[in-house]
Formats: structure tokens, sequence, C-alpha cells
């Protein structure tokens, strides 16, 4: 379980062992493996302990690889590929005992001015303009979900346009820490990724009518988020989601967070391998 944001910001924490060495936990959170995005953001912030504080990251692009396991630390390691006036690229690989499990691409931007667009957004209801009652998690997915207590969550799954299947494939939710969160733009990205990551792949098994982590088996392969504009996971992050295509046994998801504003604020994107549940820890082979 997450069960409050100390806990979650611990969770995602790294501590130093060396140059450009990191240390992550992998604590028991109800899950049989490393939780993909906890490892992803575990990695930014390994990523970020090497770069001037004045930049933010603007692009995160994870590759998994292999299945953590629950105990053991992971180490991170950082290779620095630019530094420049403006930008920071770092390149992480992360291991365990030995195995590599996943690398991360980060890539960090200082602020600065220029011309300014986004596409129009639909205007959606959410906790912000005062819902009655806010939605956790289906009560039929696993209770892995359940135990992110550390999150406020609002869950819209009747948005539904059509499909191949002929069931509809896009989901929203509204998502904030359950606390105020204080630390660095790099800090709320991390906690962003976490958020992608617990939802974004399911999208792909709603068309089917299948429940997430009980009828098929998942695996993350690609995971990447593009951070538009600065944000606050503390405050209500609208994440529209869908699966626009499956197939070959790997699906592909995208994502849009926006602020209660309609700030477009982030992209993310997600590939992953999907096959029939064999009751092992998910696992690519």
């Amino acid at each position: 379980m997450v069960a409050s944001v100390d806990s979650l910001i611990d969770l995602l924490s790294v501590r130093g062992a060396g140059i450009d060495q990191y240390l992550g936990s992998t604590p028991d959170i109800g899950m049989p493996r490393v939780f993909g995005g906890q490892a992803a953001a575990q990695g930014l912030m390994a990523a970020a302990s090497t770069v001037a504080e004045r930049l933010v990251p603007y692009s995160v692009q994870s590759h998994f690889f292999s299945a953590g396991l629950i105990g053991p630390p992971i180490e991170f390691h950082v290779e620095r590929l630019r530094d420049s006036g403006s930008f920071s690229d770092r390149r992480v690989i992360a291991e365990q005992q030995g195995r590599r499990l996943l690398s991360v691409q980060a890539s960090f931007h200082a602020p600065e001015s220029g011309p300014e667009h986004q596409l129009t957004v639909e205007a959606v209801d959410g906790p912000s303009q005062g819902a009655a009652e806010m939605r956790p998690f289906p009560q039929e997915w696993p209770d892995f979900y359940r135990g992110w207590s550390s999150l406020d969550i609002d869950w819209y799954p009747d948005v539904k346009p059509g499909s191949a299947t002929g069931e509809g494939a896009l989901a929203r939710l509204w998502a904030r820490t359950s606390k105020p969160v204080e630390g660095p733009q790099a800090l709320h990205s991390a906690i962003a990724i976490c958020v992608a990551d617990l939802t974004l792949l399911s999208n792909a098994f709603v068309p089917h009518g299948i429940k997430p982590h009980r009828d098929m088996m998942a695996f993350t392969l690609d995971h990447c988020l593009w951070f538009h504009r600065p944000f606050r996971v503390d405050q209500w992050l609208r994440f529209d989601q869908v699966s626009p295509s499956a197939s070959e046994g790997r699906a592909f998801c995208t994502g849009r967070l926006f602020d209660e504003r309609g700030n477009f604020v982030a992209s993310a994107t997600q590939v992953g391998l999907v096959r029939g549940w064999s009751g092992q820890p998910d696992q690519p082979r």
C-alpha cells in the first residue's frame, strides 16, 4: 500500500551511492513485482539529481526489459549525455542483482519565453466543479489500485467512443495527491509518471471486457511522457486516456493530462505486452 503522501514521496526517492550512482527501494506495495511507474519515477529522480535546479524535465522515455523483485534495491547508473546553457540530457540504466530492468532517457530544459498555443479542450465536469461523491477505482479491479490512498481519484469509466469490437475504448479520471507536495517540478513529474502508469495500459482491455491484471497478463514495454507546462500533482489533474490500437500481442495507449484550468500539461504514451494470464508475476519472455 502507498497510504500517505509521505510514503509516496519516499517510494520514489533515491539515495546517492557514488558519483552518478543511486539506489531506489522496492518495498512491498501489494504487487508481485516492482511497479513499473515507481521504477521509472525513481529513474527520473536519479537523473534530476545530476542537473541544475533551474532545469525542469520535459521528456521522460522509459523502456522496460525485465520485472523487478520486491526487496532488493534497484541500482540507477546515470550517464551525462549533454549539458548546455539551456538543456541537459541523461540516460539512466536500472539494474537489480545484475539484471537490467529498464532504461530511462530524461531531458531537461530551462523554461524560456516563446509562442504558446494548445488545441481546444473539451470542457467537462469534475471534482473541482463540486461533484457530490468521488468515484474510486472500480471494485472489480485488483486491490492494488485501492491501496493508493495517497491519491484522491475520481474515475469516469463511461466516456467510451466506439472501437472495432463494438465496445468503447476511452476512460477519464481526475487525480491529485491527498495532501500538499512540497518539492521541485521533477518530483511532481515523477508522481505524474506513477499516476499515468496506474491506468494507461488498462485501457487496452476495455474494448474486450477484460479485467486488468486478472484475465490477462500485462507488461509495459515502453512508457513515455512529455511535459508541456508546469503543474502540481496536489491540484486536480484530468487524465483522458484511450487505446487506439491493439494487435500482435501488443497494445498501444495514449493519454493527455490537463490541470484544473484546462491547460494541457503533459502527454503520455504506453506500449504493453498483453497475453493470457499464467498465474505468474508479469514478466516478458
